[in-house]
């Protein structure tokens, strides 16, 4: 029976499929749409994006391009509608093989589309949509639009007063590439535009414009305002502001030198500033910007160290402008974007700088006639500094030395002391100058007695040691003979020991092993021996002299 009920049902099973027949227009339970599409309509539809790029923003004019496949029940289908719908519209896509798409009928769908110059900028979606018999998939996509130039602006300051060139500079770019779109530049005072321009960038992107403000211009705070649009909708803004001043004859900040004191100043002095500050009221000004102009072109800042005082100190330079100068001294403050400024300034007489000498050498202060005397000098200023390449006048007894500078700041002189010097003290006066005008002097006295230099015995002895010296020079010269024929007459006694030695070995090559012929051996022989001889007469001849 079970038998007979297994065949039963596989006999229907195979009825059932015998009479599922595709294409006529009924879906039968054997069939679905991807075996039979004819019949059957899909279950769902999806779609596989293959080409879009959703990490950049786009711009207005910009192509945007998207590629999909398209997919039903999992498999690839055939002719549906295919069309993608946005901030811009709708479009259809195609599987044409002319549209981007890969190729004819392979179920790859692609189209692009131009952004539109009124497109908003923000976040857009894009929602593709895909249709066959009813049957719908969508697949949405995002997209960043930002329609922005690149327009930078500079100016040349963000404060001016009356008369002053207000310039400005910049450069137009898109996507960092330079271009030649118009640039509307505004100046705006209180919301109200007062100056108007147009530009034309060069090839580099690169415009300028300047501005001469005049008396009739308000002053007060102004705005520049720069922007440009290109072809396509793009648009680039940039915004600078600056405040416009009267001029000098706004500023009323009284300021008054506290310090320095004195009005005369040598170079190496320290000059210490103290400045109060106070507004047309009296009152004491904190928080300001305060400093000097020095003659030398250098600027010093001073420091608040109360309310209203300001100060510094600044060591005046060796090579310091001499005589009459004059400091000034300028503050400033910014209050709710006004400048308040002040000056004065201070006159003050510069005298040269002194430069000290240190006797290094020599260390004692007595000396013979006939000794020679090394004088070492230092030459510093006062903060000891070296001085280099100074002018010096040595004088001993008025007599002026040659003096040279051995190393940086340290100076040679020599002076030999003479019995022409018939006093009982030695007196030495130097002058020193260096290359910026500053001076310095030094003298000391040394004490000289009679005799005891070796310089001086000899002056005084000059005949003696003169003869003496002939009388020793003699005596060397006949000794220096001597030696000369003692060291003559060995040479040759050495030459002729060799000679002989050099006889016996050639009478052994010859007489016992051969190897020398009749002939070459007498020749060498009479060489030899005939040297021999020479020698032989020169020793004669130096025993006899």
């Amino acid at each position: 029976m079970k038998k007979f009920l297994l065949l039963c049902i596989a006999l229907t099973l195979s009825m059932s499929m015998v009479n599922a027949v595709c294409g006529n227009h009924t879906c039968e339970s054997a069939e679905n749409f991807t075996n039979c599409p004819a019949d059957c309509d899909p279950g769902a539809i999806t779609i596989e994006v293959l080409e879009f790029d959703a990490s950049q923003s786009y711009m207005r004019g910009e192509e945007i391009f998207i590629k999909i496949k398209v997919l039903a029940d999992g498999s690839p289908v055939s002719d549906p509608n295919v069309s993608v719908i946005g901030f811009f519209g709708s479009m259809k896509l195609y599987d044409d093989g002319n549209h981007g798409d890969d190729k004819k009928f392979d179920t790859v769908f692609a189209n692009s589309f131009i952004i539109p110059a009124n497109a908003i900028e923000g976040t857009k979606v894009l929602k593709i949509t895909a249709e066959k018999r009813g049957v719908v998939g969508t697949v949405s996509v995002e997209m960043e639009l930002d329609a922005s130039l690149e327009l930078s602006m500079t100016i040349n300051d963000d404060r001016f007063v009356l008369s002053d060139a207000i310039e400005l500079d910049g450069q137009l770019k898109r996507r960092g590439l330079p271009i030649q779109d118009t640039i509307a530049i505004y100046f705006l005072f209180d919301g109200n535009t007062l100056v108007s321009a147009y530009i034309e960038p060069d090839e580099n992107g690169s415009f300028s414009y300047t501005y001469h403000t005049s008396v009739i211009d308000p002053l007060g705070k102004w705005t520049i305002s720069a922007g440009s649009v290109d072809a396509k909708g793009n648009r680039g803004t940039s915004e600078k502001t600056f405040e416009l001043y009267k001029g000098i004859q706004d500023f009323y900040y009284n300021l008054e030198f506290v310090e320095p004191l004195s009005k005369i100043f040598s170079r190496g002095d320290v000059m210490k500033f103290l400045v109060e500050i106070t507004d047309e009221d009296g009152n004491f000004v904190d928080g300001a910007n305060v400093n000097i102009s020095l003659p030398n072109t250098e600027t010093l800042k001073l420091n608040e160290i109360t309310t209203g005082s300001y100060t510094n100190s600044y060591k005046l330079p060796y090579d310091f402008g001499l005589g009459r100068r004059s400091f000034t001294v300028v503050a400033s403050k910014d209050i709710n974007g006004f400048l308040f400024s002040g000056f004065s300034s201070k006159e003050a007489i510069i005298d040269k700088g002194k430069i000290f000498v240190d006797l290094v050498k020599p260390e004692k202060r007595i000396f013979y006639f006939g000794d020679a005397i090394n004088f070492e000098f230092e030459l510093h200023y006062f903060d000891n500094t070296s001085v280099s390449k100074a002018i010096v006048d040595l004088k001993v007894n008025n007599k002026l030395l040659q003096v040279e500078e051995v190393s940086r700041g340290l100076y040679h002189a020599t002076y030999i002391v003479s019995d022409e010097i018939e006093i009982e003290r030695m007196l030495l006066f130097m002058g020193v100058k260096d290359q910026s005008e500053n001076l310095g002097e030094y003298s000391e006295e040394f004490e000289i007695r009679a005799g005891g230099g070796p310089l001086y015995s000899l002056q005084r002895n000059t005949i003696f040691i003169i003869g003496f010296g002939g009388v020793m020079l003699f005596a060397l010269f006949i000794a220096a003979l001597y030696v000369r024929k003692i060291l003559k007459a060995q040479g040759h006694g050495k030459r002729k020991v060799e000679l002989e030695r050099l006889i016996e070995e050639l009478r052994q090559q010859y007489f016992e092993k051969g190897k020398i012929k009749s002939g070459e051996y007498r020749e060498i022989l009479n060489r030899y021996q005939s040297e021999i001889d020479e020698i032989d007469a020169a020793l004669s001849a130096e025993e006899s002299k």
